[in-house]
């Protein structure tokens, strides 16, 4: 324990010879008698207990002035476990995307409305709610990337403008540049991030076709893996043709890299896509507090009132009246 404002003791003296004066004063005036030495006797002399009331009032005026330096104590320190990423929400803006999916494995796709955009929202706001420690952003592309949301910690923020992409987002495009979408999400990483946090980076990318447009995603998903950023692909019903060398190539590079590739053909299986990657990308930060210093002057501030109201009431008893 300690105390914050320790000077205040210095009022404590002035106080005690306040309250000596007072008692001085207020003692009651005494007729004088030459058989006074008779009095000498230790049998005529006055209980010690009649000053209890003084030595209670004392103990109270102590109690206060210990209270009124700010007594605080300090919490020990504790390690606390938090998750802390960066994470880029890569969209695919393509005209494919406007494309009716099935809800569930064996759904007709006429009995339902929802496109493989609207399932990809839905697993990106859910994946979103997942993650409360997390610094998150949103980049959409289709024949150019753009950046719709920075890495923030306002996650409400995040969940507003996925809702506001819409496929008239973006006019005048229809294609799907992959590369283009993850150099801008290394470029987003890069500029967000300083020296001492660039660690558990990851880039989420949701597709639904080959790239097709822009710049090749293999030698940009190198460049990632140099920086130690990984990228997971939610494939969404892609063409699984091994002959398709396009698709292939950016496959082999994604696992090769240590990312995971998750083959989502219905709404339900891009949400179990995403909440797959929540699971394996938990990235555990181990850190220490310091709790603050915790005012404890409601240790000395109760005694002293006590003390107090002990005082007056021991002066309503007779045998603590001074008649002296």
């Amino acid at each position: 324990m300690r105390f914050l404002r320790p000077e205040l003791v210095w009022w404590l003296v002035p106080a005690l010879v306040v309250l000596v004066f007072a008692r001085w004063r207020l003692r009651r005036q005494y007729a004088a008698s030459t058989t006074v030495h008779w009095l000498n006797n230790s049998s005529f002399r006055a209980s010690i207990l009649r000053r209890l009331p003084t030595a209670v009032l004392f103990a109270a005026l102590v109690l206060t002035s210990l209270a009124l330096m700010d007594p605080v104590v300090r919490n020990p320190e504790s390690e606390v476990q938090s998750r802390n990423r960066d994470i880029v929400l890569v969209l695919d803006m393509s005209d494919s995307m406007q494309t009716p999916i099935e809800s569930v494995e064996g759904a007709p796709v006429e009995q339902t409305a929802v496109t493989r955009l609207d399932a990809v929202k839905a697993a990106m706001k859910a994946f979103v709610l997942l993650r409360h420690d997390d610094r998150l952003a949103l980049v959409i592309f289709s024949d150019h990337a753009y950046v719709v949301c920075p890495l923030t910690f306002d996650h409400e923020y995040l969940l507003y403008y996925i809702d506001m992409v819409t496929p008239h987002s973006i006019v005048g495009e229809g294609r799907t540049a992959i590369g283009d979408a993850l150099a801008t999400s290394n470029l987003l990483l890069t500029r967000q991030s300083s020296g001492t946090d660039q660690h558990n980076q990851l880039v989420v990318l949701f597709t639904d076709g080959e790239s097709n447009e822009g710049r090749d995603p293999v030698p940009v998903l190198t460049a990632l893996h140099a920086q130690d950023i990984r990228v997971h692909l939610v494939a969404i019903e892609l063409d699984p043709n091994p002959n398709n060398l396009r698709v292939q190539r950016v496959l082999d590079a994604t696992t090769r890299y240590g990312g995971r590739i998750f083959n989502a053909n219905t709404a339900q299986g891009i949400n179990d896509a995403s909440t797959t990657v929540d699971a394996i990308e938990k990235g555990l930060v181990t850190m220490k507090a310091y709790a603050l210093d915790r005012p404890v002057y409601e240790w000395f501030a109760l005694p002293a009132l006590i003390c107090l109201v002990g005082a007056i009431a021991l002066c309503a008893i007779p045998f603590f009246i001074d008649q002296t």
